[in-house]
């Protein structure tokens, strides 16, 4: 058995307990959590880390690959009901259209450019600074 699968000792958690107390003081609904419970909690969260990561490498392996990435995570999460409450943190993966290829700029074409936002922000300011049409209540 490779070391990192090597099970925790009876009674004790691969998870640091300060930080596992740190995390269930957070939620203000918990005034307490004793020794036993902090525990617990600690082996519940590593066989649920075991459970989706060993689910996630099943889904690695039919690519062929060897590593879990993050889109083999969100196939497991859409696919075993389990999950389902992650939906929302580990989203499928969107593949986007490659972006088109920005043409090149030359000196002349960046100088246009500036010239004409200038002109489009001095027509602005003289339009904001200007005196509006007195409004004729006759009308």
């Amino acid at each position: 058995m490779p070391a990192s699968e090597t099970p925790a000792a009876s009674g004790t958690s691969m998870l640091p307990a300060a930080r596992v107390k740190r995390i269930i003081k957070e939620d203000k609904d918990i005034f307490a959590c004793g020794a036993e419970s902090l525990f617990l909690i600690s082996r519940a969260t590593e066989y649920f880390i075991d459970s989706i990561v060993r689910e996630s490498y099943e889904f690695s392996r039919l690519d062929k690959r060897k590593t879990v990435q993050y889109k083999d995570m969100a196939k497991a999460v859409q696919s075993i009901e389990q999950y389902d409450f992650l939906a929302d943190i580990i989203p499928p993966t969107v593949v986007l259209r490659k972006p088109l290829p920005e043409p090149s700029k030359t000196s002349a074409d960046t100088a246009a450019v500036s010239a004409e936002n200038e002109t489009q922000q001095t027509e602005q300011t003289a339009m904001e600074t200007s005196d509006p049409a007195p409004l004729d209540p006759d009308n």
